[in-house]
């Protein structure tokens, strides 16, 4: 019975499960860090300008290689059709907007505390400890972003956080990414014919 109801769990928000989408969005993102951290020797260049360049073309390149995913889970797996509850348009609305509030409220109050992050933080882990906790995955991301909202109070510098930022959201969206394709690979099969994953 725990297994049909993690089938439905899957297939209504198999659209989200595509981790590997979340793997090729994470990769720019550790680029950025190695070049903050001076590991790439200066390329692709010294100049922070050109470089930021560089970073928007990567993410926009990996952006459209997260579609050719998308294409590749829907030829292994089916299509399924979601509505706007489940897509998680509303609840990416909500997030966002709560987000910029703790930027503004991190901006007013100068906190050394991490507050976005530790929002961040709070977010990850409801992800992860509901539904019976078959994405408890996230609870490891939430880690993370604790790590970081520590930071500032560690007295680490401006700098240092910089390049940790990037290799924090890297590195979230590789584990939230990587256990979202266990998820989905390990709860549904490639279908026989050319049928489409549907809800069960």
């Amino acid at each position: 019975m725990a297994d049909l109801e993690r089938v439905r769990d899957v297939t209504k928000h198999y659209e989200r499960l595509h981790g590997l989408r979340l793997v090729a969005l994470g990769v720019p993102f550790l680029i950025s860090a190695a070049w903050r951290a001076g590991w790439l020797g200066g390329w692709p260049s010294r100049d922070p300008r050109v470089a930021g360049y560089w970073f928007v073309a990567s993410l926009g390149l990996a952006v459209a290689v997260s579609y050719v995913i998308r294409a590749w889970y829907r030829h292994r797996f089916g299509r399924a059709r979601s509505t706007l509850w489940s897509s998680g348009a509303l609840t990416l609305f909500a997030v966002s907007t709560a987000f910029l509030a703790a930027i503004g409220l991190q901006t007013e109050l100068s906190w050394r505390l991490s507050v976005p992050a530790l929002f961040l933080s709070a977010v990850f882990t409801s992800i992860g400890l509901k539904r019976r906790g078959w994405r408890r995955h996230y609870v490891a991301v939430a880690g993370v972003w604790v790590v970081f909202a520590m930071l500032g109070v560690a007295g680490v510098s401006i700098a240092t956080r910089n390049v940790a930022l990037d290799v924090v959201i890297g590195l979230s969206l590789m584990i939230a990414g990587l256990g979202d394709d266990r998820v989905l690979k390990s709860s549904l099969r490639p279908p026989m014919a050319e049928d489409c994953a549907r809800p069960v």
